[in-house]
């Protein structure tokens, strides 16, 4: 999981946590929803890092390029945060 995903922390898609979270164990995950940003809530981030590995399998599934299923879970994630899936990141 890591080797899939390790190309969307470089993208700016996924944070080194979320990235941990999912790859790592029950600990990591633990990790990652209590040091979630200031006014997000616990479900919103466990459902982060839900979205996360459905991404992680459909890259698997698409053999690591970019497809329909691919760009859906990269909105899916955008849309958690709260922004737009074709801006980047503010700040």
């Amino acid at each position: 999981m890591t080797a899939i995903l390790r190309p969307e922390v470089t993208g700016g898609t996924l944070t080194e946590a979320e990235l941990d979270a999912v790859a790592g164990y029950r600990r990591n995950r633990r990790a990652a929803v209590k040091a979630r940003p200031s006014g997000t809530s616990r479900r919103r981030e466990q459902h982060l890092i839900r979205a996360t590995r459905d991404l992680g399998h459909d890259l698997a599934v698409a053999g690591g390029e970019t497809s329909p299923a691919v760009e859906h879970s990269r909105a899916e994630i955008a849309r958690l945060r709260g922004r737009v899936a074709d801006r980047p990141p503010s700040g």
